[in-house]
């Protein structure tokens, strides 16, 4: 054995300070807060057979009805041919997914066309935690995680304030730049928006000289407490937008659209935001939309209770749904219109794609000990 190899031999690498380096680029994309038709953070629970999930593009002629996800019968209300544009021959894939962060998922036999994603999810028959879904169209996979970011109240300086509303009121609107903006109570003084026996909230627009102005047409509402509806407004809902205006609405508390509650006439899910403000940790929140009318709007609320419940032959849901949790009761209709992709919020960020950069050299620091 030679000096040379003898240094060798006394080579030692186990040093607590040594690190390698590689360099990695990665592409990420968006996220968006209306990226499906149903997401929760806990359990969703399709507690019916009669539940329909689907999907349409309200911006593609050949994947809509004028627009819409289906015709509309006699009443005005939409007809339920459930999955017509998620059929093989469209060669796109199937959309209308529902995911969960947890691993329970009661699809209750509902027909979904898409996939059922959940965190961990078991179908096996010993400890399955996905159940009933003899009806799920596409896959379920188990290894979905998306975290739903919180949302928190507006700081505007610029909003109207106003105590709790009983009685019918009218918002309009200001322009794309300068939304009109509203605030129903304080922080120190919670207001509710409490509407019952004909009395109706309009959302209509801003006016130039005494005249409607269509250029003034977008409109942001904050509520700290409770918004709630009950039975019909005066006219044709208990909250009406009139076609052609945009809303935005904040709740902190619980929100309840239940009857005929709200009437949407631009018939787009894009025209529409509902936000749930993220309640403290150990508070209870609950959204629900219920009864006989179309709702088209999308809803995000991360901390909230989500109950969708549809009445007789109708309670359609056009939009994309976000809750904590998600039970969906009655005759029940999803339908997720694909062109709300890209729009809302961007929740979080996803890898799209990955390589490791061959050309940037890598390094070492540590020690070398002799």
């Amino acid at each position: 054995m030679d000096s040379a190899d003898a240094v060798l031999r006394k080579l030692n690498l186990r040093t607590a300070t040594r690190t390698a380096t590689r360099t990695i680029e990665a592409w990420v994309k968006p996220v968006y807060t209306t990226q499906g038709p149903l997401k929760t953070d806990q359990p969703i629970n399709l507690n019916n057979h009669n539940i329909f999930v689907d999907s349409f593009n309200s911006a593609d002629p050949t994947r809509s009805v004028n627009g819409l996800p289906d015709a509309r019968d006699s009443n005005g209300h939409l007809l339920t041919n459930i999955g017509q544009f998620d059929a093989p021959n469209f060669n796109v894939p199937l959309s209308a997914n529902i995911a969960t962060n947890s691993p329970f998922a009661n699809i209750g036999n509902a027909s979904v066309y898409g996939d059922v994603l959940t965190n961990g999810g078991a179908t096996d028959a010993n400890g399955a935690t996905v159940t009933n879904t003899s009806n799920v169209k596409g896959q379920i996979i188990n290894d979905y995680y998306e975290p739903l970011e919180p949302i928190y109240a507006p700081q505007w300086s610029n909003a109207t304030v106003s105590g709790s509303v009983n009685n019918s009121k009218t918002y309009t609107g200001g322009t794309a730049t300068s939304p009109a903006r509203y605030q129903v109570g304080t922080i120190a003084s919670i207001g509710n928006i409490k509407l019952s026996g004909g009395k109706q909230v309009t959302f209509d627009f801003g006016t130039t000289r005494g005249s409607p102005d269509p250029s003034k047409n977008y409109i942001e509402l904050y509520v700290t407490g409770d918004f709630t509806t009950r039975g019909s407004g005066s006219t044709d809902g208990s909250v009406v937008i009139v076609n052609g205006v945009n809303v935005k609405i904040y709740v902190a508390g619980d929100l309840n659209f239940s009857g005929n509650g709200l009437v949407n006439y631009n018939n787009t899910a894009k025209s529409l935001e509902i936000y749930g403000i993220s309640p403290p940790d150990g508070t209870t929140q609950t959204f629900t939309l219920a009864g006989n009318s179309d709702f088209y709007g999308t809803v995000y609320a991360p901390g909230a209770d989500l109950k969708l419940a549809g009445g007789g032959g109708s309670g359609e849901f056009v939009g994309s749904f976000t809750g904590k949790s998600a039970f969906l009761n009655g005759t029940t209709q999803i339908r997720y219109d694909e062109a709300l992709a890209g729009s809302g919020r961007i929740s979080s960020f996803k890898i799209a794609g990955w390589f490791e950069d061959v050309k940037k050299t890598g390094t070492f620091t540590g020690q070398l000990q002799f």
